[in-house]
């Protein structure tokens, strides 16, 4: 029904141009949250003059008046701007105004989470009305079921995906794994994922307690290098202060590897009843989530059932339908 033109940088372009070979595929070089993306990529959205645009991040360009629809996956950047956001007041205002511009001229907004959403209409000058909430689908499980030889890790360990950053909270699971191992546990962390070397007390932590041997890092892994390391984990930790989503969660759950997480609203939304959870503030109750899986192999059953379960509710089929609905109903407006 739909002819599509995509935006991409030029790292994507290769793999965008194979995938989807019939699309209109328009190279940009502006990086984002930069003066180019709000003037030279504004020129390329305007010289395409599509119907709709559908941003998939809030970094809309200000002056951008074409129909278009915006998904909001979270408000971190407001609530944990980082070092390089949080030190700069210019930085600060900057994101507040493109963020309430992009929600203001938005025809729809898809925020991914109930949670979300309710955080959007707290801080931000929108009706709930133009707010609609799309689930994402579960990410697919390659199927792995021994660790690569590649990634010779010794089991068990505590597996922690994503970015190292302070509202991931990778510092509290550290001080979890830490007394853990101190209580006589033979475990492994793995982390998984770029290493922000801004956030270095993770590192601190391990090294000052002496378990550098028992950490493992991977910063760059292949999917089927990851999915190994899924597979192969006794417990996935999800220790966040704050998520949109719950990307990882689900991910762990598509492999049948229990699930631990934070007792914060976006992650009880999506997790349900296929996680054990704690108080990303006490470090005892992680340690009594993870210590509960480890211990029991019951629980670790019962959670793998409800996981199977659990991520039948998140279909990108689903999700691709609800899309391309509101695409037609902006289309029907305009």
């Amino acid at each position: 029904k739909h002819h599509y033109v995509l935006f991409v940088s030029p790292e994507g372009e290769a793999d965008v141009r194979q995938r989807f070979p019939s699309a209109d595929v328009v190279v940009s070089t502006c990086r984002w949250y930069t003066l180019c993306e709000q003037t030279v990529f504004l020129l390329q959205l305007w010289n395409k003059k599509v119907t709709i645009m559908h941003f998939p991040h809030f970094n809309v360009p200000l002056l951008y008046r074409r129909p278009f629809v915006v998904t909001i996956h979270d408000i971190i950047p407001l609530l944990y701007p980082g070092s390089k956001i949080g030190k700069s007041w210019l930085r600060r205002r900057c994101f507040y105004w493109v963020f309430q511009s992009a929600l203001s001229h938005a025809r729809a907004i898809i925020a991914v989470s109930e949670n979300t959403k309710k955080d959007v209409c707290e801080h931000f000058s929108v009706s709930p009305e133009k707010i609609k909430v799309i689930y994402e689908g579960v990410p697919h499980a390659a199927g792995a079921t021994n660790v690569s030889p590649a990634l010779p890790f010794l089991a068990p360990y505590i597996l922690y995906t994503g970015v190292l950053r302070e509202h991931k909270n990778v510092s509290g699971l550290v001080k979890a794994f830490i007394q853990l191992v101190r209580e006589g546990r033979d475990i492994r962390l793995v982390i998984a994922g770029p290493v922000d070397h801004a956030y270095g007390e993770p590192r601190r932590l391990w090294e000052e307690a002496g378990l550098s041997e028992r950490v493992i890092v991977k910063e760059l892994l292949t999917d089927e290098e990851l999915g190994h390391v899924f597979a192969s984990a006794a417990v996935v930790g999800v220790p966040s202060f704050y998520e949109g989503f719950g990307f990882v969660g689900l991910e762990a759950m598509s492999y049948g590897v229990p699930v631990v997480a934070s007792r914060v609203a976006s992650l009880t939304e999506i997790l349900g009843d296929a996680a054990l959870y704690f108080d990303p503030h006490s470090i005892e109750e992680m340690v009594f989530a993870i210590a509960s899986v480890l211990d029991d192999p019951s629980v670790t059953k019962d959670l793998a059932a409800k996981g199977r379960k659990r991520i039948e509710r998140f279909s990108w089929r689903r999700m691709i339908d609800e899309t391309i609905d509101i695409y037609g109903i902006i289309q029907k407006d305009a």
